[in-house]
């Protein structure tokens, strides 16, 4: 057995414990004195279909975070539950896979997993079926109701520019509310204004008035 064939063993291996202890909910015995407090976020998670994500490493400057709208470039490992990779651009030398977030161009698990990931942090991401490929899968390569395991590391990150808001009709919305709300706010105050100075001015006719009838008195 040469040394690539047993590293790749060894690595499905690891992908099978991963997925059997943390995807497979209903057969793991769930006791508490059995299990970590890691353990039991995790199949919590995963029962409620929702993305369990681990940071495996990050660098120590970790200021720059991914959000909406910015452009990722990321290498990538995914793993089926028995271990098989279906797809690996480290592993497969192929560029690492660029997208924006909130674009919906990747699956929703990877959109919620690389959120608030800085340049050169790597993950491990859980998947459900519900935030992966769902009850169809991708055949051939991924089955129905697959939950799924990826290894992602950020290599780039590109913020969203003021151009970039520009081209999306969502963000005009939310920039036309941000500067509407200060206008408004400055009309309020200057007809209050306005009709302060109206009332002041209506009091000193009535003194006037009044004044002028004593007078004639």
């Amino acid at each position: 057995m040469t040394r690539s064939t047993l590293t790749t063993l060894i690595a499905k291996l690891l992908v099978i414990l991963i997925i059997y202890n943390y995807a497979n909910c209903d057969n793991v015995n769930t006791q508490s004195e059995s299990q970590t407090p890691e353990q039991k976020d995790m199949l919590n998670k995963l029962k409620k279909k929702q993305l369990v994500t681990r940071v495996m490493s990050k660098p120590d400057d970790c200021t720059v975070l991914s959000d909406v709208g910015d452009e990722l470039l990321v290498h990538y490992t995914g793993y089926l539950e028995d271990g098989t990779i279906f797809d690996s651009s480290e592993k497969l030398n192929k560029n690492p896979i660029s997208f924006k977030i909130g674009d919906r161009m990747v699956i929703a698990g990877w959109e919620k997993g690389m959120t608030g990931m800085c340049v050169n942090e790597k993950r491990r991401l859980v998947i459900p079926p519900e935030l992966g490929y769902g009850k169809t899968g991708f055949p051939p390569v991924i089955p129905p109701d697959a939950t799924l395991m990826f290894e992602v590391t950020l290599v780039d990150l590109k913020k969203k520019s003021f151009s970039g808001l520009l081209s999306d009709p969502l963000e005009h919305i939310y920039i036309l509310k941000l500067l509407a709300a200060p206008v408004v706010v400055l009309y309020v105050l200057y007809y209050l204004y306005k009709r302060y100075l109206a009332e002041a001015q209506e009091a000193k006719d009535l003194k006037r008035g009044r004044r002028g009838s004593k007078k004639k008195q």
